[in-house]
């Protein structure tokens, strides 16, 4: 990523406001939400992961319009992207938001753990 990124002319970069914008509103969200930048920073990208299946086609566009138009448009799809996940964490909250983004995760989890679960009766039967 990072070689692509030098690859990209200056010109068509998003604008240091753009990405100062973005920076400032992390900063306020965590310090709103009494949590360090690095940990909301860390739940976007977690969340970001978590919606790949359903993003794919998205980011497959945006990177095929990111070779036709230079990264412009990619890095602003991105930026974009933050910027709504982190109005949706100022609306629902740290605690609630990343309750419901994770919450099948450790359900699935716990499941694994079961004495219902097929694995634990095949451990305990071996």
């Amino acid at each position: 990523m990072k070689q692509a990124v030098r690859t990209i002319p200056p010109r068509s970069l998003p604008s240091p406001e753009l990405v100062r914008g973005q920076w400032e509103e992390l900063k306020s969200s965590a310090a709103a939400q009494q949590r360090p930048v690095f940990e909301l920073s860390s739940l976007i990208a977690l969340s970001t992961v978590r919606r790949v299946p359903e993003r794919l086609m998205w980011l497959s566009n945006c990177a095929r319009t990111a070779t036709l138009r230079t990264g412009r448009f990619f890095a602003e799809g991105l930026l974009d992207h933050y910027h709504a996940t982190l109005s949706e964490i100022r609306q629902t909250g740290y605690i609630a938001y990343w309750t419901r983004e994770f919450r099948p995760y450790l359900r699935a989890a716990g499941q694994q753990f079961s004495s219902a679960h097929e694995s634990y009766r095949l451990f305990k039967s071996s």
